[in-house]
Formats: C-alpha cells, sequence, structure tokens
C-alpha cells in the first residue's frame, strides 16, 4: 500500500501551470516537523496537485494543510546527470488555517 498523510506548513505560496483546458498542476512546498534524539527538526516534502483551482487563492506561505496521497518518484536529466525526487501526489486535500486566519477549515 502506498499511503502517505502529511499535516504541515505551506513554504511558499503555490506555483501552478495549465497544461490544457482540462488540466492545471500545482506544486508545493511542505515542512512538517518531528522530533529526533529530542530536537524538533524541519523535513521539506514536494507535493503535487492535481485541478484543485478553487483552493489556490488559500494556498500561500504559511498556510496549514492536511495531504493525503501517494509517493512516486519522479527522474530528469540535466547535462548528462540523471537526477530523481520524490513527490507526494496529493489525492486529498484539507486547510486548516491560512496566515490571515487560524480558523478556516476546508476539505476537497
Amino acid at each position: 500500500m502506498n499511503l502517505v498523510i502529511l499535516s504541515g506548513y505551506l513554504g511558499q505560496d503555490v506555483e501552478s501551470k495549465s497544461i490544457n483546458q482540462d488540466l492545471t498542476i500545482s506544486d508545493l512546498s511542505l515542512a512538517t516537523s518531528r522530533f529526533v534524539k529530542g530536537e524538533k527538526t524541519t523535513d521539506w516534502h514536494n507535493i503535487k496537485l492535481f485541478n484543485h483551482e478553487k483552493l489556490l487563492p488559500y494556498l500561500k506561505k504559511g498556510s496549514n494543510i492536511i495531504v493525503n496521497g501517494f509517493t512516486s518518484t519522479d527522474s530528469w536529466e540535466k547535462e548528462g546527470q540523471k537526477f530523481y525526487k520524490t513527490v507526494v501526489t496529493v489525492e486529498k486535500i484539507e486547510l486548516l488555517s491560512t496566515p490571515n486566519s487560524d480558523q478556516n477549515s476546508e476539505s476537497h
């Protein structure tokens, strides 16, 4: 089973691009926290979101969200060298709060 649930804060405003009339892809950078040997540490996650245009105006740096999805690996080649990155593709997203309001709750 490939299932990921993450709760954290956006590190920057969402970057979106329309591929065609029916497909919009948004890239998010999500910070989550955990404790290692008693010290708080931050992990950064690459998040990919498809066709959630009505939520995009609320996905700003500092927004608190929960995402449910699955992991995959993107790969590309640059100057003859192969690169890889793990991405979480969102199946469900919940907006817990935005930087301007701590009382939002919208799910998609």
